[in-house]
């Protein structure tokens, strides 16, 4: 910054302008006179305190206002997860119970059925092979016609 001599040896640094004045030359701090600057462009416009007052306060408003968004969103995220989370908890046990009575109906009607089975081979009367499958021109066997109609065979085992 260009630098002028006072005749006092005490310099005060004007920021308006860049250089240095006695103390008695210095302006007030904050004075509600316009202050004159110049644009990178040459021409000169004035601005007042309450313009400076707002440059500065808009950010720090705009600041403040941010952090409480965010605050405000990651609370709300953080609660919807615990919710979330909570939820899927309360539908995975209801899952696990259902299937588990599923898987439990599955395993008594095995046991019965392996039950009736095993007292239908024990009876005197079995079913005959051949009673149930015939054989095919190409030696494979194949079940009898009129056991898909619903007909009933002899003997221990019923399709």
């Amino acid at each position: 910054m260009p630098l002028r001599e006072t005749t006092s040896d005490t310099f005060a640094l004007d920021f308006n302008h860049g250089v240095r004045r006695h103390p008695a030359q210095r302006k007030e701090k904050f004075s509600s006179k316009a202050v004159v600057w110049k644009s990178e462009f040459g021409d000169t416009q004035e601005m007042s305190l309450s313009v400076r007052g707002l440059l500065i306060a808009f950010p720090i408003v705009m600041l403040i206002m941010g952090g409480m968004a965010f605050l405000t969103y990651s609370s709300a995220i953080s609660d919807y997860r615990v919710s979330a989370t909570s939820e899927l908890s309360i539908a995975n046990d209801a899952a696990a119970e259902r299937l588990r009575s599923e898987l439990a109906l599955v395993s008594e009607t095995e046991s019965a059925a392996s039950a009736i089975m095993e007292s239908r081979l024990r009876s005197d009367n079995p079913t005959r092979f051949d009673d149930v499958f015939i054989e095919a021109d190409d030696g494979a066997f194949h079940s009898r016609p009129e056991l898909w109609e619903g007909s009933e065979l002899t003997g221990s085992v019923q399709l």
